[in-house]
Parts: C-alpha cells; sequence; structure tokens
C-alpha cells in the first residue's frame, strides 16, 4: 500500500471529525496530503508561531533571552508553572522552553504578552501563511472554550471561580468560537503548518540564526505520544502538540534515515474519540518512518 493510501485509509478511519494531513519529504521534495488546505484549530500548536516570531524579535534585538518576568497570574490547563507560587522570576527564555517542551499554557501567555498576538500574525503574513491566525492567548481560549469571555489578567476571582466551576462540571459551549475554523480562532491548515517548518528546517524562517533557535527549542519536545509514539525510542523529531475538547494535533519534522520528512496532522470535531485522532497520527508518523527507513 502507498504511503498516500496509508493516509488516506488513516483519515477515513476516524470514528468522529476530521483529520487534515501534510507530508512533505524535504530531499526529494515529494509531497502527500489529505484534507491539507482545510483550516482546523491549532490547540496548543499556536505556540509554533509564537516561538518564531519570538526568535524574530530575539534576533533583531527587541527582545532578550536573559529578561526576567514574574510569574503573577497563572492560566488554567497545562504547565508546571499554575502549580508554582507567584513571584517566582523565570527568564523569558526559561518560559519559551516551558512553552514548547511541556506545553506550558501560564508560560506561553507570558510569552505572548512579550511578543504579541498582532505581532505575530504579521509575521505569519510575511511568510505567506495567510491561515495560520492566532488571536488568541491560552486562557482566552480556555475561557472560550466554556462560553466565558475574555478573562483580562488578572482575571476577577469570580469569573475565575465560573470557570472551574465550569472545567469541573464539563459544561462546554459547543459553538465557542475555540472550537471552529474561523479565522476569529487560533487556527491553521496542515499544509500551512508544514510550511512554517519547512522554512524552519532550511534555515528560511526569517534568517537561518532564528530558524536554527527555534528547531533548538522544538527538538527538546517531551510530550510524545503522537507523532513519535510508534517510532523506534531513539528516533528524532522536532514537534508541538496541541489538545482542547475534541481536538489532537501534532505537527513536526521526523528526522528519518533518508532525510527529514514534514509530517502535519490536525484534526477537529472528533468530540469524545480524541484518543482515536491521536492513534490516527501516531500511525502516521509510524507510516512515516517506514516509508523512509526502507
Amino acid at each position: 500500500m502507498s504511503l498516500q493510501q496509508q493516509l488516506e485509509q488513516i483519515a477515513a478511519g476516524l470514528p468522529a471529525g476530521k483529520l487534515g494531513i501534510y507530508v512533505k519529504a524535504l530531499k526529494s521534495g515529494q509531497e502527500w496530503a489529505v484534507g491539507a488546505d482545510e483550516r482546523y484549530p491549532l490547540a496548543s500548536v499556536l505556540k509554533v508561531p509564537v516561538l518564531v516570531e519570538y526568535c524574530r524579535q530575539v534576533r533583531e534585538g527587541r527582545l532578550r533571552p536573559g529578561d526576567r518576568i514574574e510569574l503573577t497570574h497563572p492560566s488554567p490547563g497545562s504547565g508546571i508553572l499554575k502549580e508554582l507560587d507567584p513571584g517566582l522570576q523565570p527568564t523569558l527564555q526559561d518560559l519559551v522552553t516551558l512553552m514548547i517542551i511541556r506545553s506550558d499554557n501560564t508560560a506561553t501567555d507570558m510569552v505572548i504578552a512579550q511578543v504579541g498576538l498582532e505581532n505575530t500574525n504579521r509575521a505569519m503574513d510575511r511568510l505567506g501563511l495567510k491561515n495560520i491566525r492566532v488571536t488568541m492567548d491560552c486562557r482566552t481560549l480556555l475561557y472560550n472554550c466554556f462560553g466565558l469571555a475574555n478573562p483580562g489578567s488578572p482575571p476577577e476571582p469570580e469569573l475565575v471561580a465560573e470557570y472551574e466551576r465550569r472545567a469541573n462540571a464539563g459544561e462546554r459551549d459547543d459553538n465557542a468560537i475555540a472550537y471552529s475554523n474561523s479565522l476569529e480562532n487560533d487556527v491553521g491548515t496542515a499544509r500551512e503548518m508544514g510550511i512554517l517548518l519547512e522554512l524552519l528546517c532550511k534555515g528560511e524562517a526569517f534568517d537561518a540564526v532564528s530558524s536554527e533557535a527555534a528547531l533548538a527549542v522544538l527538538k527538546r519536545q517531551q510530550i510524545r505520544d503522537r507523532l513519535p509514539r510508534l517510532l523506534p525510542e531513539d528516533a528524532k523529531l522536532a514537534h508541538k502538540t496541541g489538545s482542547i475538547w475534541g481536538v489532537r494535533n501534532d505537527v513536526g519534522i521526523i528526522y528519518t534515515p533518508a532525510g527529514p520528512v514534514i509530517a502535519s496532522c490536525l484534526s477537529g470535531g472528533c468530540g469524545d474519540e480524541t484518543a482515536a485522532a491521536a492513534d490516527a497520527i501516531a500511525r502516521i508518523g509510524k507510516a512515516v518512518w517506514d516509508q523512509f527507513s526502507a
């Protein structure tokens, strides 16, 4: 069975929702795609364009990685910093590392406050990636999932309590922008996320130094339950996962024996079947590895 047939079979086998897939072998330039031009919610994959813009601003001298930022108001969801006491002062580079390798939402929002959402979107525009939009930080995105407005910073205690109540009770707003493919959401296509990774791999995301700095962080990823799950333990990847209800994503570069291969997988509308979506992405990772390890 060809790689294209395998990808189509995996996508068709989802019990709920849809999967966008884009694969490209960088040495040959050959591409494989299934629904790669449809927009999907990025969830924590939004942290990749933020990382790219951060590295660009560092290269231009607008941000300094060693600057210390005080932890004040944690954001909900994944991460370590929300469990620590306010007053901690990690460096900006520490926050970027946590944003990627542990998908820390508090670290992400602290980085976004320095980088800027508008700057991130302008950066994507300059790279020709018109379907990658980052409109909400993690706190805003998660509050939106439960039908709550932008909580601001610091959020009102009453709003925090209501968010926690709804989250614990599973009272999602299924019509929330956070679950949509609207450009008002944090969204992207599998192809454009793949192109962004290709630009990093080729040193062409603004410049070679910025590109390599971003890749260096992505290569330290510790969450390995999707693309790397079925690969050899020593397989090397540079990648980022993303998860909210109904969504499981992973976009990355798989360093196969035959050279680097882009594998960009975004999903949506999976409902309670997100485990199946994660399994599908793991199978895509294996299909790619097997194709380029023969």
